[in-house]
């Protein structure tokens, strides 16, 4: 449970610190850079939890899917990666 929270922070992190937030997006395995390659199936799977949740935010385009943080629960957001 622990690994999954630092996995959820990690990529929340990163999608914050790049501001992909509204209508900025990246695409969803670029989400997941910075995470080491064993946890990929358990960062991937966490990320389609973030969508489901709806801190994270869907998009699709011509080369696929991309994700981008809800401005909505940017407050949510915040408060999960520790900046609240």
């Amino acid at each position: 449970m622990e690994n999954s929270n630092r996995v959820e922070i990690a990529i929340l992190n990163h999608l914050f610190k790049h501001g992909y937030i509204g209508k900025r997006h990246t695409p969803f395995k670029n989400a997941l850079k910075g995470i080491p390659m064993h946890q990929r199936g358990e960062a991937k799977a966490i990320l389609e939890n973030l969508i489901k949740r709806g801190l994270v935010s869907p998009y699709q385009t011509g080369h696929g899917m991309d994700v981008r943080i809800n401005p909505d629960r940017i407050q949510d957001v915040k408060r999960i990666i520790g900046l609240d």
